[in-house]
């Protein structure tokens, strides 16, 4: 059975509400009332109605604001600074390759390089989602969904093996929602799925799941399964009858059984929800091959962002082979100048020593061969725009020769 290097501690806890305030140490949501069809799946669910609207809290982020302000309020875990700080769903996209089109900011500071991914094309419907986690983790039968209801998040540290033959780790702190706790402290995935654990789910979603529970220190994925829509779905016809967008079914999925589960889904030919493509997305993943990818992309950005106050855009299609890499000016930067303003007043946490990860044997290679934007000078404007020209196609240059290099090793 195939099980991953990556190495994933949980550091703390924290919430974040309507006001943007950040609280440490207070748990996620324990499965209380409804754990009955968690621990006995064989019991008749209710056909619960999923289809209904949730008013959005207001707490959610885009600039993982809420980890930002924990650091600032509590430092590095045991007063050591990682290599990277990102956010879970980063760390999930790029080992499972889930995404058609995805832009990351990567700026450094003080030794620490910060990644935000900053655009896919993937949109959730969270209703269906939110209603589930609702019925599984409330604490009496008639108690309502609480429209301002603090997101919950742990902050993590992953280690993640630099070298498939080196002892050397990149340390990764980020934060994630957590969906569910119980008295043990161990992490619940909620899903709800049209038709539960079937054949579209393993060859289509089940890469995403197993990199979203790893990274979220997750061994168990409680999963609903629903109706679709009528007539489209049988069950929500005779003899069955069950009303359209309806739970009707809770399963327990191992998190470690994925892997294998998958690559035995790969092998059936049947697949009627997606007929439409030719090959499904992720089908015959592989754990080590994930890891390969996420290896590789955070070999690039500690090779590439060497310097304090390094600011990069890493860019990437689905079916490119490789990253396009860009270089930008700190005032051009919006996540540079938003990290740098948030921790204005805490700047002892960054202070301007090299990072470790540039005094590496690649760093004068990578330093002295890109060229960077914020070395240019206006003094002569009418040479200003050859002077782009030529300083984009040698930094160019260079990237492209890095890329090539990168896939020849492979």
């Amino acid at each position: 059975m195939e099980t991953t290097k990556i190495a994933v501690k949980v550091v703390d806890y924290y919430h974040r509400n309507k006001q943007m305030s950040v609280i440490p140490e207070l748990l996620p949501k324990s499965l209380n009332f409804n754990r009955c069809f968690f621990d006995n799946p064989k019991l008749k669910v209710p056909h619960l109605n999923l289809n209904i609207e949730v008013t959005d809290s207001g707490a959610g982020e885009f600039k993982m604001e809420s980890l930002l302000e924990y650091i600032r309020q509590k430092g590095w875990p045991n007063e050591e600074k990682p290599n990277f700080v990102t956010n879970k769903q980063l760390l999930k996209c790029i080992a499972s390759d889930h995404f058609d089109n995805i832009e990351i900011q990567i700026v450094q500071l003080g030794g620490v390089i910060f990644m935000l991914k900053s655009s896919d094309e993937f949109s959730q419907i969270t209703n269906f989602g939110k209603i589930f986690e609702h019925f599984m983790t409330k604490t009496t039968g008639d108690e309502s969904i609480d429209e301002d209801e603090e997101v919950r998040k742990a902050v993590f540290l992953a280690e993640i093996p630099k070298d498939v033959d080196s002892d050397g780790k990149f340390k990764v702190m980020y934060s994630g929602e957590i969906d569910a706790i119980d008295d043990l402290k161990q992490h619940y995935e909620l899903k709800v799925l049209i038709g539960g654990l079937n054949d579209y789910f393993w060859k289509n979603r089940s890469c995403l799941y197993y990199w979203q529970s790893i990274f979220g220190k997750v061994s168990t994925i409680i999963v609903g399964s629903r109706t679709g829509k009528r007539p489209y779905d049988r069950k929500t016809l005779p003899p069955l009858n069950i009303p359209e967008f309806s739970l009707y079914e809770v399963k327990r999925l191992e998190v470690r059984t994925m892997p294998t589960k998958a690559a035995k889904a790969v092998n059936k030919q049947n697949n009627r929800f997606y007929k439409n493509e030719a090959l499904p997305r992720n089908a015959g993943w592989k754990v080590e091959k994930c890891e390969e990818k996420l290896r590789e992309f955070l070999q690039s950005v500690s090779k590439m962002v060497t310097r304090n106050g390094d600011c990069f855009v890493f860019s990437k299609k689905k079916s490119d082979n490789s990253w396009t890499i860009y270089d930008v000016e700190q005032e051009d930067s919006p996540f540079f100048l938003f990290i740098s303003g948030h921790f204005k007043e805490e700047m002892t946490l960054f202070s301007t020593q090299k990072s470790e990860i540039a005094q590496d044997e690649n760093r004068e290679f990578s330093t002295s061969s890109v060229i960077s934007t914020r070395e240019k000078t206006s003094a002569d404007q009418k040479l200003q725009k050859t002077s782009k020209e030529l300083e984009r196609s040698d930094r160019m240059l260079f990237i492209d020769s890095f890329r090539r290099t990168n896939i020849n090793k492979h």
